[in-house]
């Protein structure tokens, strides 16, 4: 038996429903910040009912790339039935987005900067190799020794 907050739960499932729970709390998180900041205090439950409800309807929808136009109609809805203005739910889905799009931005620009020192790196030790270019006969591909870079 284990204990989380006080309450005695019983099982495997219990191991597995800490973790998405706290991962939907701090991806519900977000949504009560940009709609406070909006102007529409909703409490924190309903913006987890918003977010988990638009995830729910985001992978119904993994037929259409990047979701586009799932996630936009899941927070005008959704919204709309937990009193949010469908033109807030839209403005908190590009708020999304947006998001989204800086977060791959950002991991583009880390794996840019990781690929550029690790090719500086091979480059200083075989600038030789990389500097001449020579043309290799295939067969001599087959002889070991061969070929001194």
């Amino acid at each position: 038996m284990t204990q989380y907050g006080g309450i005695l739960r019983k099982g495997p499932i219990n191991n597995f429903s800490v973790p998405a729970f706290s991962r939907m709390g701090v991806r519900t998180l977000p949504v009560g910040v940009a709609l406070h900041f909006m102007g529409h205090d909703v409490g924190w439950h309903k913006a987890l009912i918003l977010e988990s409800l638009c995830q729910v309807a985001c992978a119904a929808a993994f037929v259409m790339p990047a979701n586009l136009g799932a996630q936009e109609a899941a927070y005008m809805t959704i919204g709309t039935f937990l009193g949010v203005q469908p033109a807030v739910g839209l403005a908190l889905s590009l708020v999304q987005r947006v998001k989204d799009v800086l977060t791959g931005i950002l991991g583009l620009l880390v794996w840019q900067g990781f690929e550029g020192r690790l090719w500086g790196l091979w480059r200083g030790r075989h600038g030789e190799c990389i500097r001449s270019f020579t043309i290799i006969e295939p067969d001599a591909l087959l002889r070991p020794g061969s070929i001194d870079c």
